[in-house]
């Protein structure tokens, strides 16, 4: 997709609205439930200062209507039985890191990292969760309960030093097509003798081209990993959701997923790769 040309006060008026959502978002965060309650007046027109800078797209409409929920949740006095505020918590960051990414890919924000954000250093299992969520903003920890298509992806090349192998669901969502994948490993084999660090990795959907070898003709965004392999190790990634953008795309037929991850092996970058089966939902 080329982005819209827009003229630098809409970019502005977008950005900045960003910005007051994710910094109501940060407030709400860090309040307690009544201190939630007092701050819900200021949604009103922070909502609607993002709707009017997406120029009515209906996904930022969607997610906008999904994060109140999330937001009224939140400011329950009593909060029913069972109620896991952290993971609510998290809904609602992949929520406003997927506004970001939609108004990103309109060309109306610069990027889809979050400015100024500041990890919650005093829950650390929350601040680890949070961290993935903001890592990327179209890949979120939260994995929805749907699973329109099962998918398999794994290594077509035993050469790979680092193997992936992943489990877990997808389906069209709007303009995105979401992978869930909360099953995703990987191994390093012991015929590699020299540590690998893992860098990150991405989704694609992926199609043979006319010379009929296989072509990658979108990408999620990435998320980063960081951490080195040694000969032998196998390492479970965090689960996590990938959105990819698949707007004015004439067909999904005959196409299928790719997970790329990017290593470097004794000073060089290299990239490996896992294949799905092909998907069925067009």
């Amino acid at each position: 997709m080329t982005p819209r040309q827009w003229p630098p006060e809409a970019k502005a008026r977008a950005e900045k609205a960003m910005a007051e959502l994710e910094a109501f978002y940060d407030t709400i965060r860090e309040s307690t439930p009544f201190g939630r309650k007092q701050e819900m007046p200021r949604f009103p027109p922070v909502r609607s200062a993002v709707l009017t800078a997406g120029d009515g797209d209906s996904y930022v409409i969607q997610k906008m209507a999904s994060l109140e929920g999330v937001l009224k949740k939140l400011s329950l006095q009593l909060q029913p039985v069972g109620f896991d505020e952290d993971s609510v918590y998290v809904e609602g960051m992949g929520l406003v890191s997927s506004i970001r990414a939609q108004l990103h890919m309109h060309g109306l924000v610069e990027h889809y990292s979050r400015p100024g954000q500041q990890s919650p250093g005093a829950h650390s299992a929350l601040g680890d969760l949070m961290r993935h969520v903001l890592a990327a903003a179209i890949l979120t920890t939260c994995i929805p309960a749907w699973a329109d298509q099962s998918v398999t992806l794994a290594a077509r090349d035993d050469g790979f030093a680092v193997s992936s192998t992943a489990t877990g669901a997808v389906r069209k969502d709007g303009p995105f097509l979401a992978v869930a994948l909360p099953q995703h490993t990987l191994r390093q084999g012991k015929e590699f003798k020299t540590p690998t660090k893992v860098i990150e990795y991405r989704v694609g959907l992926a199609r043979n081209n006319a010379q009929g070898r296989w072509d990658v003709e979108r990408w999620s965004d990435a998320l980063q990993v960081g951490f080195t392999m040694n000969p032998g190790d196998t390492r479970q990634l965090p689960s996590a959701t990938a959105l990819i953008p698949i707007d004015n795309l004439p067909s999904l037929k005959d196409t299928w997923l790719v997970v790329q991850v990017k290593v470097q092996r004794e000073g060089t970058v290299g990239t490996t790769y896992a294949h799905s089966q092909k998907l069925a939902l067009d």
